[in-house]
C-alpha cells in the first residue's frame, strides 16, 4: 500500500508541529507514517509531498502529486516500468 501525506497551502511542515520549528518528529505526519510502518505485518510506503512556496497552483500541485504517486509506483513494482499494453 502507498501513502501520501499532503501539506495545506503554507508549504510542507505539515499540521500538528511544534510552533516555530521546521521539523517536529511528533508533528502529525511523521507520527503516522511511523506508526503504519510499525504495525505488524505492514506494507505501507511513506511519502510526504510538499510545497517549495505557499499557495501552489492546482496544476503545480495536482503535478507534483502525480510525480510522487509515479514514484511510489515504481519503487512498490521493484523499480521496474509496467510494461506497455499490446496494440491490437
Amino acid at each position: 500500500a502507498i501513502c501520501i501525506f499532503f501539506p495545506g497551502v503554507h508549504g510542507g511542515v505539515g499540521p500538528c508541529r511544534t510552533p516555530g520549528s521546521n521539523y517536529d518528529a511528533n508533528a502529525l505526519f511523521p507520527t503516522v507514517a511511523r506508526r503504519l510502518a510499525e504495525e505488524e505485518g505492514s506494507a505501507i510506503d511513506c511519502y510526504r509531498c510538499s510545497w517549495p512556496f505557499m499557495c501552489p497552483t492546482m496544476e503545480y500541485a495536482v503535478g507534483a502529486a502525480c510525480r510522487v504517486l509515479h514514484h511510489a509506483l515504481l519503487q512498490a513494482l521493484g523499480g521496474e516500468a509496467a510494461p506497455a499494453a499490446a496494440a491490437e
